[in-house]
């Protein structure tokens, strides 16, 4: 398992209110709300450095033809 690391982010006024605001919609507390977040935008930031894999070719009817 990997060692927890604390990250303390300075966040605008605004984009802090935003953060206390889904972190109270969400039922959760502003620190859990921005792991979260945080999370979120490293899992999207890696999967795009990640090569995307070629589309396998389609199996099954093409449509053509019936009956």
């Amino acid at each position: 398992m990997a060692k927890a690391t604390r990250v303390t982010i300075d966040l605008p006024p605004a984009s802090y209110a935003i953060l206390q605001q889904a972190a109270q919609d969400n039922g959760i507390n502003a620190a859990s709300a921005g792991s979260l977040i945080l999370q979120a935008a490293l899992v999207r930031r890696v999967s795009s450095l990640v090569p995307k894999r070629p589309k396998a070719a389609e199996t099954g009817s093409s449509g053509q033809g019936g009956g």
